[in-house]
């Protein structure tokens, strides 16, 4: 019983802790913001494949975290390969909206690891490559509005739903990595 009352007393003082800062974050009104910015730098062609008015899409239904070549639907919306410096830089900038520094910096982890799968694979039919990242954004980012973004490729998944201009979900999300450890180069560990 002792043991029980320690750890719920433990789970408490933790949610307490972690409450201040999610509420003093406004998470949603950084990404309409951030979002906004990023769609405004976007050509007719590239918003045609990073934009999609309706936030019921059915592309937004459409996730995976394994490689493109290996997702029967295609992965939608607009690649860091397919972007300015400046477009790639707005992108990278939607996602740290989403994220701790430390989730941040998993994340941007994640995506270089594709540069040491191409060294270790040499596997000419499969593209492992750091900017093969996709964003997208569904619905019109306001920072009172209803609408969704996504950012998505090998290994890292992340959907964000704003409701009324709150952050209602960060989900479906997922973050892999493969290798799990680079035993030797400039990313080893």
């Amino acid at each position: 019983m002792k043991r029980l009352s320690i750890l719920v007393a433990v789970v408490i003082t933790a949610l307490h802790l972690a409450a201040p800062s999610v509420l003093a974050h406004p998470a949603a009104e950084e990404m309409a913001a951030a979002a906004n910015k990023f769609l405004a730098t976007l050509k007719p062609e590239q918003k045609a494949k990073a934009h999609y008015a309706d936030l019921k899409a059915e592309a937004r239904h459409l996730w995976h975290f394994i490689p493109t070549e290996m997702v029967s639907f295609g992965r939608k919306g607009l690649t860091l390969k397919e972007m300015t410096s400046e477009q790639r830089a707005l992108a990278m900038a939607l996602l740290t909206t989403g994220m701790s520094e430390a989730g941040y910096a998993k994340a941007t982890g994640i995506m270089s690891l594709e540069g040491v799968l191409k060294q270790f694979e040499k596997n000419p039919k499969v593209d492992r490559n750091s900017e093969l990242y996709f964003v997208s954004v569904y619905g019109q980012p306001t920072a009172k509005g209803t609408w969704a973004w996504r950012y998505e490729g090998h290994h890292l998944s992340l959907s964000f739903t704003i409701v009324n201009g709150e952050l209602f979900a960060a989900a479906p999300s997922f973050m892999g990595t493969n290798p799990g450890e680079v035993r030797e180069g400039p990313k080893k560990g």
